[in-house]
């Protein structure tokens, strides 16, 4: 299976909640970038559609994730 997660990444510059965090992506959603997992498929279940992952200078937000045969 090739899996597509479509995500999306924003700078942090200051602390920034998590609600208004996922309300920026939401207006930024027509830039979101597809980010093909086929190399780390055996970790897709660590991703669901919703989830805000916060690392050290930006974010991602899970939009949607794709399984294909």
């Amino acid at each position: 299976y090739n899996a597509t997660l479509v995500w999306f990444r924003v700078d942090i510059d200051v602390p920034t909640t998590l609600s208004v965090l996922t309300l920026v992506l939401q207006l930024l959603h027509q830039f979101a970038t597809r980010l093909f997992l086929s190399t780390i498929i055996r970790y897709y279940h660590q991703f669901e559609v919703g989830d805000v992952h916060i690392h050290k200078d930006f974010a991602v937000v899970v939009a949607e994730i794709e399984f294909m045969p």
